[in-house]
Formats: C-alpha cells, sequence, structure tokens
C-alpha cells in the first residue's frame, strides 16, 4: 500500500536560502532559453545538500510563444546524466562554469532506447 492510499501526506520539498535568493533574481530577470543557446555539450552540476550531479546539457529547444504566455522566449532544455543517479522531480539549485548559479524545475523524461546507461532530465521555460 502506497502512503497516497494510506492517507500519509508525500515530503513537501523547502527551498533553503540559498535557492530562495536565487529565485528572487530570476523572478527580476527571468531564465530565457537564449541564455541556453550555443551550450550544447556543455557540463552542469546539480548540487543537493553534499550532493553533487554532473549532468550535461545536450539539447536546447525553441518552443512557440502562446498568446498571454509571461514567457517572451520559452523553450526547453534536454540534460543528460549517469543513470546511477536518482533523481526526483522538483526544484535544483544547478551551477555551470562562468555563469551564475540558478534553479530549475528538473524531471526525467523518456529517453533513446539505444542509451540505456543514462537518465535525460528537462526544464521548460514557458
Amino acid at each position: 500500500m502506497t502512503d497516497v492510499e494510506q492517507g500519509v501526506a508525500p515530503p513537501v520539498f523547502e527551498p533553503d536560502e540559498a535557492m530562495q535568493e536565487i529565485l528572487a533574481r530570476q523572478h527580476e530577470t527571468p531564465l530565457t532559453i537564449d541564455m541556453f543557446e550555443g551550450r550544447e555539450n556543455e557540463v552542469f552540476t546539480i548540487v543537493d545538500g553534499e550532493t553533487e550531479a554532473p549532468m550535461t546539457l545536450v539539447k536546447v529547444e525553441r518552443l512557440e510563444k502562446y498568446e498571454g504566455a509571461p514567457c517572451q522566449n520559452p523553450g526547453s532544455l534536454l540534460f543528460r546524466i549517469e543513470k546511477s543517479w536518482s533523481i526526483p522531480q522538483r526544484l535544483f539549485l544547478v551551477r555551470s562554469d562562468g555563469h551564475d548559479d540558478i534553479v530549475i524545475f528538473l524531471t526525467n523524461v523518456v529517453g533513446s532506447a539505444r542509451d540505456t546507461d543514462h537518465l535525460f532530465l528537462e526544464t521548460i521555460f514557458n
């Protein structure tokens, strides 16, 4: 029986103070797909407490802007990470050399059947 079936609330993720400061900065200057164009194959690092997990940006894709959307340059980022990592769907602090730390929501997506050694994570700016 799962926690939901037993009536137990799942744990709630709370961003720490550092993440909240970055999120406030991103609220003032939102992330856009433009910031990531040309950065394919760059290594980014998920920082989660004492754990650091490297992932590689494999695809930057512009998405169509729909009327009334808050994001002026929507898009998606696809990252590849070693399959040995277990990455839950949630907000993460992410670092990359030469750039400010960012906070993004990452979710697992289906990868290629030919690549059984990696997981794929996606974030969308919309």
